[in-house]
């Protein structure tokens, strides 16, 4: 049937609930209420990148 579980309860109660920008699948567990992308990776951003103007000076 349905082989996505909700990462944060591991609940099996999980429907489609869209799309996040880059047209990745989203989904909301019925059991916690939280939306998660189930293949979601941490993408870090560098402090240069956070800081832009700091260039400036």
């Amino acid at each position: 049937m349905n082989s996505i579980v909700c990462r944060y309860c591991q609940s099996e109660n999980v429907v489609k609930y869209g799309h996040i920008h880059n047209g990745k699948k989203r989904y909301i567990c019925y059991d916690c209420h939280r939306q998660f992308t189930p293949d979601a990776q941490k993408k870090y951003i560098s402090d240069e990148q956070k800081n832009p103007w700091m260039k400036c000076y």
